[in-house]
């Protein structure tokens, strides 16, 4: 019925994705770094091998924050109620991975376009219900992800989208919007049916 594939997110798969959004090699990254290419790609194939140092190498080389990583992870610790605004995946790659996404959302609604709930729940559920990346990859550029509470040990993340004037008779509203990671999802399948 579908594209039903898993997409694990792992500190390595993001990196990689990171890579190849800025339109680099391995082996061009490796040698920059100064690290051997074989191990290299060793090291980005195996989950769990990669050590801080060249996480922190990484993280300088190509320009991502180790904040965003964590949060990308489901590893972030819990804050105050709407702390700051959490740092935002690369342009490129939210680029990248929102096209994936987006065509993911095309095609569950050409498969039973009708079914806005159902269709939302197979995308939470394809991206492993993590929040913070599905909010991290869909939210426009200039809006705010941030923690809204800690619900049985999980993090709640939340988006506030910066307020659209509504040019309805009589109706304008300048409020900032706050939606969850299944309410983002819905206002965009429903735009997109």
């Amino acid at each position: 019925m579908g594209k039903e594939e898993t997409n694990i997110i792992t500190m390595e798969s993001l990196i990689l994705e990171i890579i190849k959004a800025r339109g680099k090699t391995y082996k061009e990254v490796a040698d920059d770094i100064g690290i051997h290419y074989k191990t290299f790609h060793g090291i980005l194939h195996r989950p769990n091998t990669m050590k801080a140092d060249l996480l922190f190498k990484l993280s300088d080389y190509l320009g991502f924050d180790l904040e965003w990583m964590k949060n990308s992870l489901g590893y972030a610790e819990s804050k105050d109620v709407f702390s700051v605004a959490i740092p935002r995946m690369p342009r490129e790659l939210r680029e990248s991975q929102r096209k994936g996404v987006l065509a993911n959302i095309d095609d569950f609604i050409k498969e039973d376009p009708e079914n806005l709930t159902g269709i939302a729940d197979r995308v939470y559920k394809l991206y492993f219900m993590n929040d913070f990346y599905i909010l991290d990859v869909l939210l426009p550029e200039d809006d705010e992800i941030v923690e809204e509470a800690v619900n049985r040990g999980k993090t709640i993340y939340c988006c506030v989208m910066k307020p659209i004037i509504n040019r309805a008779p009589g109706r304008v509203s300048l409020r900032p919007q706050v939606y969850t990671a299944k309410e983002l999802i819905k206002r965009i399948i429903s735009e997109r049916m």
